[in-house]
């Protein structure tokens, strides 16, 4: 609408601060936290062994602990870079901070919560063969929200779409083969 794009926010949040996803011990392994409230970020900072900034004024309130998120993301990174990323999940879930370990690609297909939501179904592709295909991560009530079929060819449905969508006959369609505009 004004003609310029929206500001570059990474993984922070408006709303949430900390919000962001933070390095684990080993190689690519790293837990998302999201904190929604000042009780989240206290319970947090207890934690992390930081109880001292929950009464920091740099982190008094949202606005100031997004302010001031670079200096709060070292203080987190801190605690979390020796630690497993499900162990520090669980760590912050207990006290109520919402916090889940990032899945790999091969963590992600045999994922409990996953599979009991039926995210990843098995559908036929003409060129690669039977794969997993990821569905939509939301339900909803009138609506399966399931894949039927996985994605095209380049070129799979350019005869049902050029026919049947937009009304082309049979020489129109020849004539754009022709000239090199379709494949």
């Amino acid at each position: 609408v004004t003609g310029d794009g929206p500001p570059v926010e990474g993984n922070r949040d408006e709303l949430r601060s900390p919000h962001d996803v933070y390095r684990c011990a080993g190689a690519y392994e790293w837990v998302a936290i999201a904190v929604e409230n000042d009780d989240q970020f206290a319970a947090l900072c207890g934690v992390i062994g930081r109880p001292d900034l929950a009464y920091d004024e740099r982190f008094a309130t949202l606005a100031r602990r997004r302010r001031n998120a670079d200096a709060l993301d070292e203080s987190i990174s801190a605690w979390t870079t020796a630690l497993d990323p499900s162990y520090a999940a669980a760590t912050l879930q207990l006290e109520g901070v919402p916090a889940e370990a990032v899945l790999h690609v091969d963590g992600a297909f045999h994922d409990r919560r996953h599979q009991a939501r039926e995210l990843f179904v098995r559908l036929p592709h003409t060129e690669v063969g039977d794969r997993p295909l990821c569905g939509p991560p939301w339900r909803a009530s009138r609506s399966p929200m399931t894949a039927t079929s996985a994605a095209p060819c380049l070129g799979e449905d350019t005869d049902d779409v050029l026919r049947n969508w937009l009304g082309l006959g049979s020489e129109e369609i020849e004539r754009l083969a022709a000239a090199g505009i379709l494949r």
